[in-house]
This record gives C-alpha cells, sequence and structure tokens, in this order.
C-alpha cells in the first residue's frame, strides 16, 4: 500500500522525556509479564539512549578469501 502520510518519530511514552503530558502508564508500572519496566531504561526519548545495536559480521567469500573494504 503506498501512502503520502509523513512518517514521524514516535514521540515516546507518557510521562517520558519526549511526552512529559499525562499520567504514566508504562513506564515504572507493571507489564503483561508483571514485570516494571524500568523509567530511565524505557525511556527511549532521553538524550543519548540506545534503542539499538547493530553489529554486522562479513562473511568469508566461497573460495575463503574476504571481500572486506571493496
Amino acid at each position: 500500500m503506498t501512502t503520502s502520510a509523513p512518517v514521524l518519530p514516535h514521540p515516546g511514552y507518557l510521562g517520558s522525556h519526549g511526552n512529559p503530558g499525562g499520567e504514566s502508564i508504562i513506564l515504572g508500572h507493571p507489564n503483561a509479564a508483571g514485570k516494571i519496566s524500568d523509567v530511565a531504561g524505557a525511556d527511549f526519548t532521553l538524550p543519548h539512549a540506545v534503542v539499538a545495536r547493530l553489529t554486522i559480521d562479513l562473511a568469508p567469500a566461497e573460495d575463503g578469501t574476504s571481500d572486506a573494504g571493496q
């Protein structure tokens, strides 16, 4: 499906650094498994928050050589 609607960043959970208005219902409250999320650790809107870390390892070529840097 093609759309012309803009893609915008998520504002953050209620009560987060990026979306401070409203009552927090996720940060610092139990989830479906009964675990309580760490407010600072779960707030992806905090400056310098790490949302994901990707590591890419190059596989050797079929002849056993490396294509790294080419």
